[in-house]
């Protein structure tokens, strides 16, 4: 027997994420970036197992199967298209690809620093 995989809501993922900036800032969030795919994979904490659902065209939001808690993010287009196109991103993150390259494309953020990419997180949820 095949089973169809159950729709999301993104209101039921809004309402279970509520304390989305506390679990970035205490759990830290994890870049990992590929400059060939010009994909950047952000990760809370340890991520685990998960889901995705696309947000908007480019943006996937990495979600646990039962809880519909935000554990990740996948932006196809980083660079050309996110940075390049969301002034209000790339004004909070002005360095972001100079600092993904230097580091060979992975960057572990703690406290306030991922705080910042809520921003990204949220953009998918309002989309």
């Amino acid at each position: 027997m095949v089973m169809k995989p159950t729709e999301i809501s993104w209101e039921e993922i809004s309402k279970t994420n509520t304390d989305l900036q506390e679990r970035l800032s205490k759990s830290g969030v994890r870049l990992d970036y590929d400059d060939q795919g010009d994909t950047l994979l952000l990760t809370i904490g340890e991520g685990g197992p998960s889901i995705s659902k696309q947000a908007i065209d480019g943006i996937y939001i990495k979600i646990t199967p039962v809880e519909y808690k935000i554990i990740g993010c996948i932006v196809i287009g980083f660079a050309t298209d996110l940075l390049a196109n969301n002034k209000i991103i790339r004004n909070m993150f002005p360095d972001a690809l100079a600092i993904l390259k230097e580091s060979d494309g992975v960057v572990e953020l703690e406290g306030q620093s991922a705080e910042r990419t809520k921003p990204i997180f949220e953009a998918a949820l309002i989309h």
